[in-house]
């Protein structure tokens, strides 16, 4: 199966923070990653499938769950969270943002995310508890 650069840093960044390492030999069941001698990516979720991928961005572990952003079909900002699991791997907004908006500076804060969302000039501060009505405009 062919898997897209991005989307493989992604399970690679997912694996340490959702504790998928082995720290007690160094290294995970299945073989290492060269470079990352504890790690072994895995497909959490296909969440575009296709040569063109998801291009998840700007990771950030908020207290054990990873959330990023991506661009749909269309080239809509979305929001995402991972827990590791595929049910966990969850689409946070529900088009709130246009398409020439971009989702930037994720910032974990406690239990929360902040992040700017961006679009031309105009540049708003929002938070998330990772819920679609728990993500709103400060």
């Amino acid at each position: 199966m062919w898997l897209h650069r991005r989307a493989a840093h992604l399970l690679l960044l997912l694996l340490p923070v959702l504790g998928g390492l082995s720290p007690s030999r160094g290294e995970a069941a299945g073989g290492a990653v060269p470079g990352l001698p504890c790690a072994t990516p895995r497909l959490v979720r296909d969440i575009a499938s296709g040569q063109a991928g998801s291009n998840p961005d700007e990771l950030v572990d908020v207290q054990g769950t990873l959330y990023f952003t991506t661009r749909d079909g269309a080239n809509v900002p979305q929001l995402w969270k991972s827990d590791g699991t595929e049910a966990g791997t969850q689409r946070v907004d529900m088009d709130r943002w246009p398409a020439s908006a971009s989702l930037l500076y994720l910032t974990a804060v406690g239990d929360k995310l902040f992040f700017i969302v961006s679009s031309g000039t105009l540049r708003e501060l929002w938070w998330s508890d990772g819920t679609d009505p728990g993500t709103q405009l400060l």
